[in-house]
C-alpha cells in the first residue's frame, strides 16, 4: 500500500471512529431522554454514566490509532539515527584504513620513480629501465638471451599514480577536518 493510500485509510478510520461515537452519544441521549422522559433524575443519571463512557470509548480508540502512529515515527527516527552513526563510523574506520594505505603506495611509487633511471622513447611516451648494477645487467641479458619480453615503463601510468595519491591525500584531509 502506497503512502497516499495509507494516509488516506487511516483518516478515513479517524473519521469514523469520531462518527460512530458521536452517533452513540446522539442515540442513547435520544432513546433516554423518549423512554424516561416524565422521570428527568433518571434520565440525568444514565446519561451522566453512558455519555463519558462512549466518550471515552471514541477518544481511547483515536488516541492509540495516534500514539502507534507517533510509536512508529519514533522508532523509524531511531533507526534513522543508527543507520547514519553506523555509516559514519564505517566511513571513518575506512578513511583510516585508506589512510594507512596511502603512505604505503606513495613510498612504493617514490622507489620506482628513484631507482628508475630513464630513456625516453622513440615516441616519447614510455622509458626503458636501464640496469644499475651487475646483478641487474646480468638479468637484462638473461631475458634478452631468452628472448623474453622486455615491456617498457610507462611514465604516463607512473605519473598518474602519483596524481591519484596526491588527490586521494586532499580527500582524506578534507574527511578528517570534518
Amino acid at each position: 500500500m502506497s503512502e497516499t493510500a495509507f494516509t488516506i485509510a487511516r483518516t478515513v478510520r479517524d473519521v469514523l471512529i469520531v462518527f460512530f461515537a458521536l452517533l452513540a452519544i446522539v442515540l442513547t441521549t435520544f432513546f433516554t431522554v423518549n423512554i424516561y422522559k416524565d422521570n428527568v433524575t433518571n434520565a440525568t443519571t444514565i446519561l451522566a454514566a453512558v455519555i463519558p463512557a462512549i466518550a471515552a470509548i471514541g477518544a481511547a480508540a483515536f488516541g492509540i490509532a495516534y500514539a502507534a502512529k507517533a510509536s512508529a515515527e519514533a522508532s523509524q527516527a531511531r533507526e534513522a539515527k543508527a543507520d547514519a552513526e553506523r555509516t559514519t563510523q564505517e566511513t571513518k574506520q575506512d578513511t583510516l584504513l585508506l589512510a594507512t594505505y596511502v603512505p604505503q603506495l606513495k613510498s612504493e611509487i617514490e622507489n620506482i620513480s628513484s631507482s628508475v633511471q630513464l630513456l625516453p622513447s622513440p615516441a616519447g611516451k614510455h622509458s626503458f629501465l636501464i640496469p644499475e648494477t651487475d646483478d641487474d645487467f646480468r638479468a637484462l641479458q638473461q631475458s634478452l638471451r631468452e628472448k623474453r619480453e622486455i615491456k617498457p615503463i610507462n611514465m604516463q601510468t607512473l605519473n598518474s599514480a602519483k596524481e591519484q595519491i596526491a588527490k586521494i591525500e586532499a580527500l582524506l584531509e578534507r574527511i578528517n577536518r570534518r
